[in-house]
């Protein structure tokens, strides 16, 4: 009888011949030469866990510009809540980020904020309050329906 290979547990650990845990090394990634950008953008993605969203690098330490942005965006939003008492630059960011990616995190700060006043705000209440308008009297008529064909 002969035993087939486990496969590994996880990445960088396989299993020894006593069936326990054994760290591996694992080959340097490498995309085309651009293995220290690539994995720089992996490793400052935001990261799922238990308790919610993370953002695993600290801000002043980051460098891909799409999640500066967008971590970015989502500090604005910090600030206005606070009414101005925090700033950008307390939370960590630096001054070179600052220069370089503040204009585009405004622009996509404002692109997520949902229009709270005017016409299309109102048309959007408008056709939720109809259709449960709709709705209700759909489900009133044919309770009435219902009455009238078994009280006949």
């Amino acid at each position: 009888m002969t035993r087939s290979a486990s496969p590994p547990t996880a990445p960088g650990l396989a299993l020894g011949p006593r069936r326990q845990a054994v760290q591996i090394r694992l080959p340097k990634l490498q995309c085309l030469g651009k293995s220290d950008a690539l994995l720089t953008t992996i490793l400052e993605a935001k990261a799922v866990t238990h308790d919610g969203y993370i953002w695993p690098v600290p801000r002043h330490e980051m460098r891909s510009a799409e999640f500066i942005i967008a971590r970015m965006a989502e500090d604005f939003d910090r600030v206005v809540k606070s009414q101005n008492r925090v700033t950008l630059s307390s939370l960590g960011w630096t001054a070179d980020q600052l220069a370089k990616h503040r204009a585009s995190a405004v622009t996509h700060y404002k692109r997520s904020q949902p229009a709270s006043s005017g016409f299309a705000s109102a048309a959007r209440s408008f056709a939720a309050g109809a259709a449960e308008l709709a709705c209700l009297a759909l489900f009133v008529g044919s309770v009435g329906v219902w009455a009238i064909i078994l009280g006949a």
